[in-house]
């Protein structure tokens, strides 16, 4: 009878070796799920963000106006009249009141730039033409209503 003993090698650190029984773990960070993330999260982005700024800037005003004295609560209110729309139409891209306020803008910015201590700095309103001033504006009648609707 041979007494021989079977030897066991102990390791002291266990738990650093691979265990092929469970999956190789990487840490959140370093997860290619997270690289490929970032990195089309940044192409698209930097992609929007650049057709975003390339478009020209649109500065838009609207105003929608009553022309007519607007009812009691309890009242019925009165059709709407389609010539009085088309006076006040008429009257809102009329040349007094594109020259009034074509005054009022420029002492406006006559006042901005005085509060700034800028005097070269002119604003675009000082050198606007009332002609000027009426493309910019559009005046629409709301059908069946007594409303105006202007557009800068």
């Amino acid at each position: 009878m041979d007494k021989s003993y079977s030897q066991v090698e102990i390791l002291p650190d266990q738990e650093q070796h691979f265990n092929p029984r469970e999956p190789y773990s990487q840490p959140w960070y370093k997860s290619p799920r997270l690289v490929i993330f970032i990195i089309i999260f940044l192409l698209s982005s930097t992609l929007s963000l650049a057709y975003v700024y390339s478009r020209p800037a649109l500065f838009q005003s609207y105003a929608t106006l009553l022309t007519v004295a607007q009812t009691a609560i309890d009242q019925i209110s009165t059709e709407a009249d389609i010539q009085h729309v088309a006076i006040q139409r008429q009257i809102l891209t009329g040349q007094e009141l594109l020259d009034e306020t074509l005054i009022r803008l420029n002492t406006l910015a006559e006042q901005k730039a005085e509060q700034k201590n800028d005097v070269n700095n002119q604003s675009l309103t000082s050198a606007a033409q009332p002609i000027e001033l009426r493309q910019m504006l559009a005046v629409e009648a709301i059908s069946e209503t007594n409303l105006v609707k202007l557009t800068a």
